[in-house]
């Protein structure tokens, strides 16, 4: 993988310093990564049931652990992203 890490990337293309339109784009963006990469994952596992030995292995190995990885990645963005939002409409309302 050229970007070193899960999702370094998507982090390196967050904005400093974002509108309120953006901190939204962002936070559906995760959402939406998650549930695509958790149908996935779901889908793999699904298929894994019907390996077995190194195949399953190797399937488990590289495949699920590096989507498990993305999912705590994508998770913990989401959360960043949310808070921004949170932040955001509470300095808006002042509350």
């Amino acid at each position: 993988m050229d970007e070193g890490h899960t999702g370094e990337q998507l982090v390196a293309d967050e904005p400093e310093h974002p509108t309120g339109d953006q901190v939204a784009d962002w936070v559906t963006m995760y959402e939406k990564l998650i549930t695509f990469t958790e149908a996935v994952l779901e889908r793999t596992r699904v298929f894994m049931a019907e390996l077995h030995g190194a195949p399953k292995a190797h399937v488990e190995r590289t495949n699920v652990r590096i989507m498990e990885e993305e999912l705590s990645v994508f998770r913990g963005r989401l959360d960043v992203w949310r808070r921004r939002a949170k932040d955001d409409q509470e300095a808006a309302t002042g509350f």
